[in-house]
């Protein structure tokens, strides 16, 4: 089986912009709508993109000074954005630039906007994760979570979760006729296999799915050779083993009579990939890739290809960049139409065109690298936009992932908020009434569609080189990943990319979640289930979350803290405070990233900051008046004295003062002296930090310059 090379995928789910206008009969509404036309721009004068460009342009200019003003084409222009995948977003969408609508609706091939209609009572299914490796705790929040609004149940298995011989203990309070079960194992093929042969022994002897809604049907055993060959950078082919092949069988035999497989053999996993760093391309590219080379390998197993495809689900990674979630999963299901049109049009069959085989269906998880382990509860958010844009996105099932997910092992009200968000989105929001309800807005409409041809681009060049199943292959998409995730480091680091809550707006003087430690994923084994070679680590997938550096210089405050002296800078602000106000709050929210004490110190002139500095760090309260503000770090306040001053002003005040105020600050006996603003305004100054600077490095070489241990 190969992915054809000679055909746009774009072709099936996009019609040309002349196509986009429906006809008269289309346009009929039911006859209890109402009228048939409604005109939105009634009562409002005609408004050009000429006109919206000047009126753009007018905004953009505001704070500009005469001399500097930007004509209208470069200030729409500076509105743009551009994306990780290279994709330009543009300030304005209009019909001209869109690629055209959907021809097909919901359940038609290519699948774009879905699989079927969403049933009312259950539009997706609420599937909620379980990694606790203790059985009889997991076996509680299982039926907990199931009489209190989950529909299925998510088991992570293997060494980062539970062990394969406990999910019978785990698992014992689900229906199996009611509730679907589907399994994960982020670890090793080895512990998955095991997993899979553990559920399908449990089933064995019960009732599988007779009785479950439209939208909950299916569970997965959650088999993944291609993926785990990634993960663990297997050095060599993938191949199947007879385990695999024997839980195949199973479904195989779960699925006879029936038009819909109560369980899916194979979970193509891209989260592996999400965690690696990879963009929204590449993680499509990843899903695909992957899908081909495990379809493939199952045909030579003897498996037909249409059975293949029906034992195939997808699991993606969800994220708060709804709009690029939503598109993603549409391009998903547009590019693996596609694969399904060229296999079975090459066997002279059509079943590319049933849903239930080649429609694919993705398990949406929200993703770790968005969740932050500081000002956790910010995750409550990003959890919800995950979850809207993979509902709207037209994910199958969906999993929010608690918000204490970086802290341990969830506790019952974390659990209970991941529930109740999908809960709330479906049955009081109603996000699921509508299916697609992003089709044919021209942003998402052109964003899908780039993500279907670039995407596409990318798996013709993994498949011209033996395909994913191939070391070779997977080493290139990990390289190409890293990449990309280091252009993500840049821009989290000058804040290009923010993270509310850990780059933006940190939480002064939070206090830890304590929770159970949840087991660490085994690393890499350096063998493979099958051949037992030797991996070359250099081929496993990396993995990390876009806090993780910032996570690395709040450890750093906080092991000082514990030792007994937290790191605190003195905050020079100089001049009247509504000039030097916002570069104040700038600055201290810098230092906050790094759980750096800014300690406010005002002045009038440069003959003041003496006094100023001692009075401040000679108080045992703090400036701010807490009475536990210095007793919590165990540091005796009056001795203390800053070695590092942030100098807070306004570029007038800087010119006029700056200078006499830095020399005070070393007289005073500060080391390291900064300026919040561009280092010319203050030549004496030892660095600058600036909106656009790099503020992993900017607090990395002030905790070192401040003499905190790395």
């Amino acid at each position: 089986m190969t992915a054809s090379t000679d055909h746009d995928p774009t072709e099936a789910s996009q019609t040309s912009g002349d196509a986009a206008e429906p006809s008269s009969a289309e346009q009929a509404p039911p006859a209890d709508v109402g009228e048939a036309h409604i005109d939105l721009m009634e009562g409002f004068d005609p408004v050009s993109v000429e006109s919206w460009e000047a009126s753009a342009a007018a905004v953009v200019n505001k704070p500009r000074p005469e001399g500097k003003q930007l004509g209208a084409e470069e200030a729409v222009a500076s509105l743009r954005t551009r994306t990780l995948d290279d994709y330009a977003v543009e300030p304005l969408y209009t019909a001209a630039t869109a690629p055209g609508l959907p021809a097909a609706a919901p359940g038609e091939f290519p699948f774009t906007r879905g699989g079927a209609l969403r049933p009312a009572d259950l539009p997706w299914d609420v599937r909620q994760a379980f990694d606790d490796p203790d059985a009889a705790r997991t076996a509680e929040q299982v039926a907990a979570d199931l009489e209190h609004g989950v529909s299925s149940v998510h088991v992570v298995v293997g060494s980062a979760g539970l062990d394969a011989g406990d999910l019978a203990t785990a698992l014992e309070p689900v229906l199996t006729d009611l509730a679907p079960i589907s399994l994960s194992c982020p670890t090793s093929r080895v512990e998955s296999i095991a997993g899979a042969r553990a559920l399908a022994d449990l089933l064995a002897d019960q009732p599988v799915l007779t009785q479950a809604p439209a939208a909950a049907q299916q569970g997965s055993f959650g088999l993944d050779p291609v993926g785990h060959a990634a993960i663990e950078g297997h050095e060599g082919p993938v191949t199947l083993d007879e385990g695999t092949l024997a839980v195949v069988r199973t479904a195989l035999d779960l699925a006879e009579g029936r038009e819909l497989a109560p369980m899916r053999a194979i979970t193509i996993d891209t989260l592996a990939w999400h965690e690696a760093g990879a963009s929204n391309v590449q993680e499509l590219a990843a899903a695909v890739a992957t899908g081909i080379a495990t379809v493939r390998l199952l045909v030579e197993a003897g498996i037909a290809a249409r059975d293949a495809f029906r034992l195939v689900e997808f699991r993606v990674s969800a994220t708060q960049q709804q709009f690029q979630t939503i598109a993603r999963l549409r391009a998903l299901r547009t590019l693996w139409a596609h694969v399904a049109d060229h296999v079975a049009r090459s066997e002279g069959a059509d079943w590319h065109t049933d849903p239930t085989i080649a429609a694919a269906r993705q398990h949406a998880v929200m993703g770790r690298r968005i969740i932050t382990r500081d000002d956790p509860s910010v995750n409550i958010l990003r959890g919800t936009i995950a979850c809207f844009a993979a509902a709207a996105g037209g994910a199958e099932a969906i999993t929010v992932l608690p918000y204490d997910t970086a802290a341990g092992l969830p506790d019952g009200h974390s659990r209970r908020v991941a529930r109740n968000t999908q809960t709330l989105l479906a049955a009081e929001s109603h996000v699921g009434a509508v299916t697609d309800p992003a089709g044919g807005a021209w942003f998402v409409e052109s964003l899908t569609a780039h993500y279907v041809d670039l995407a596409w681009k990318y798996v013709q060049g993994l498949e011209s080189g033996g395909g994913m199943a191939t070391a070779e292959m997977r080493a290139l998409l990990r390289k190409n990943v890293v990449a990309v995730d280091q252009m993500r480091l840049d821009r989290l680091a000058s804040r290009e990319q923010g993270i509310t809550g850990v780059s933006m707006f940190p939480l002064a003087d939070e206090v830890a979640l304590e929770r159970r430690p949840r087991a660490d994923r085994a690393v890499p084994t350096g063998t493979d289930a099958v051949t037992s070679e030797q991996v070359d680590a250099e081929l496993a997938l990396p993995r990390s979350w876009d806090s993780l550096p910032f996570e690395m210089l709040r450890d750093r405050t906080a092991s000082a803290a514990m030792e007994g002296t937290r790191p605190r800078v003195a905050l020079v602000c100089v001049g009247a405070r509504k000039d030097f106000g916002p570069r104040e709050t700038f600055a201290a929210n810098v230092l906050l990233v790094a759980g750096i004490e800014p300690v406010t110190v005002e002045v009038a002139s440069a003959e003041e900051v003496g006094d100023a500095l001692r009075e401040a760090f000679a108080d045992p309260a703090g400036p701010a008046g807490s009475p536990d503000h210095g007793d919590s770090s165990g540091r005796d306040d009056a001795a203390a004295a800053p070695t590092v001053a942030v100098v807070a002003a306004a570029p007038a005040t800087n010119a006029d003062q700056g200078e006499p105020v830095a020399a005070a600050l070393r007289e005073a006996g500060v080391g390291h002296v900064v300026v919040a603003g561009k280092a010319a305004e203050l030549v004496s100054a030892d660095s600058a930090i600036a909106t656009g600077d790099d503020v992993m490095a900017f607090l990395t070489d002030l905790l070192d310059a401040m003499g905190v241990s790395r």
